[in-house]
């Protein structure tokens, strides 16, 4: 007896020493969680520990926990299952609940002083949110030659919002690190393709998602529009990745619901529209890259090339950020620990 309760006090300790900040992503549907081996000299960040379930119905919409308390004891009782030892969390927000705007401020600003700069300028007429009654957070991009502006992107997150993540997470127990959006992971993988394509060729970028899906077009590594079009099913993605994790191998198409002929082709001809209207200003169509949970269905990639007549294909955020991971390429999760590929959230 004595033995078992020494030998179970040593685990604990073990637990704690090696305890770390987990990153977490959450959506609608489901939770992901990731714990990862930070880079040493000449070698990559590593994923060594991941959490994924899929939630009950109505415990988040839009991005917004709706019973923060059980969220967070449901979020608890993942990791004590999963046995990760967790220091702390960095807590990527859903696309759904923040809104994004790209401005241009003079290149002599620093970082630091962005958020602010923000508020007094005040609120534009095109976005979404007051900004008195948001968290920011700001992604500057490199400065645009011979006009002394840089490209600022602006991510607002409603206070509420934030104030409910903050419940849930006092409500798992956790202490969050950092807040930051999950859009910023796919951004910053971008631009590392961008030295592939010319000047003056647009990139675009699909997040194909349950509620609503974003297209994101760069150009010359900067995103000039971000556009919000039909969404597309849940193919269950958190079930599936479950069943990868735990070894299973399910054929590519027979676990997958049919993908509603209706659904893909609105989104398709809202895609083409979209991006002829900025080609238009901002140049011709090189590459068009497919993210997030709809981009797992089948032939999606040939079908949205066979109907717009541009180059597509699927893309690993993270594999293009040097991690080394176990998740499908329709995974975009673990931006917020890997802390190059995130913004934090002002005053959280």
């Amino acid at each position: 007896m004595v033995l078992d309760q020494l030998s179970d006090r040593l685990q604990r300790a073990r637990r704690w020493l090696t305890a770390t900040t987990v990153a977490m992503e959450t959506s609608d549907q489901g939770v992901v969680v990731l714990r990862m081996v930070p880079p040493r000299t000449g070698q990559s960040p590593q994923i060594t520990d991941c959490a994924v379930a899929a939630l009950p119905e109505g415990f988040i919409t839009a991005g917004v926990p709706q019973e923060p308390e059980a969220l967070g004891h449901f979020i608890r009782d993942l990791l004590e299952e999963e046995e990760i030892p967790v220091r702390d969390v960095a807590l990527d927000l859903p696309s759904a609940c923040c809104q994004a705007r790209l401005l241009r401020l003079p290149a002599a600003i620093p970082t630091p002083a962005l958020p602010r700069l923000v508020r007094q300028l005040g609120i534009d007429e095109e976005f979404p949110m007051a900004l008195g009654q948001a968290q920011v957070a700001t992604l500057p991009f490199s400065p645009e030659a011979g006009t002394g502006l840089q490209p600022v992107l602006v991510i607002g997150c409603e206070r509420s919002t934030v104030a409910a993540w903050l419940q849930t997470m006092a409500a798992a127990g956790l202490t969050l690190r950092r807040l930051g959006w999950s859009q910023t992971t796919l951004l910053r993988a971008l631009q590392g393709l961008q030295p592939l394509f010319g000047e003056r060729e647009l990139v675009g970028l699909l997040d194909l998602q349950p509620r609503t899906s974003w297209l994101t077009l760069v150009l010359d590594g900067v995103p000039r529009t971000m556009t919000s079009l039909p969404s597309l099913p849940d193919p269950g993605f958190h079930q599936r990745l479950q069943q990868q994790l735990d070894g299973e191998e399910p054929g590519p198409d027979g676990d997958l619901p049919p993908l509603d002929p209706q659904a893909s082709q609105a989104l398709a001809w809202a895609l083409i529209n979209t991006v002829e209207a900025a080609q238009q200003h901002h140049g011709a169509m090189a590459q068009l890259y497919l993210v997030g949970p709809g981009s797992a269905y089948p032939h999606i990639a040939e079908q949205i090339a066979g109907q717009s007549g541009w180059p597509t294909a699927l893309l690993d955020p993270m594999a293009l950020l040097r991690v080394r991971h176990p998740l499908p390429p329709e995974a975009v999760v673990g931006s917020a620990m890997a802390q190059l590929v995130t913004t934090a959230m002002e005053e959280i």
